[in-house]
């Protein structure tokens, strides 16, 4: 059990490791391209192939005005990070990492479960005791299918993560796959605060 707890909590750090970095890329990125000076990344091919296209589009985009940096140097830094096809390295914009940042400072607004990817599948690792997801249901290894009525295939941890939490009082809908059944189920959960469970070395 303390291996679990371990575990799951050393990849949510991992996890907001990775977006602070990939969060100050979009940042230096989005800079250096505003200013026309070369973003910190060196000087390899690939890299000028990117300086490249965003000159083209500045220079012969037909509506400039429509052109906005930020979003542009987003989704470059989330097409590169995607490019990695790791389910534990996702982009999150400067709004969402803040979000998430909250994971880790004791309490949260959310539905009180631990996820994992397995099988490029979001599962449940288990839930807090007495937390809504226990109280609805949830148990540990059901696999989530579909969060609010979108599928989870090809979905991040992190971007399943933010979607399943928000405020409190607020419910959202799981249809999940209890092991050892055959057909999923919809479980709706009203989120609450939670709080996080410390590791006892027992």
């Amino acid at each position: 059990m303390l291996y679990g707890r371990v575990s799951a909590m050393s990849k949510i750090l991992k996890i907001v490791v990775i977006a602070l970095l990939v969060v100050n890329l979009a940042i230096f990125f989005g800079a250096g391209c505003a200013v026309g000076i070369k973003a910190p990344f060196g000087s390899t091919q690939s890299l000028d192939i990117v300086d490249e296209a965003w000159d083209i589009l500045f220079r012969d985009y037909v509506d400039k005005g429509k052109l906005d940096e930020t979003k542009m140097s987003q989704g470059a830094v989330k097409g590169m990070v995607e490019a990695v096809d790791d389910p534990y390295t996702a982009y999150l914009d400067p709004a969402t990492y803040e979000l998430s940042l909250t994971r880790l400072e004791g309490t949260y607004e959310g539905i009180g479960a631990t996820v994992a990817i397995e099988d490029d599948q979001i599962v449940v690792i288990a839930p807090i005791a007495g937390s809504p997801a226990e109280k609805a249901g949830i148990r540990p290894g059901d696999k989530v299918l579909e969060i609010d009525g979108v599928s989870t295939e090809g979905m991040s941890l992190v971007e399943a993560v933010v979607i399943i939490r928000g405020p409190q009082g607020t419910p959202v809908r799981l249809l999940v796959l209890h092991q050892d059944e055959t057909e999923p189920v919809e479980i709706e959960i009203v989120r609450a605060e939670i709080e996080l469970p410390s590791v006892r070395y027992e």
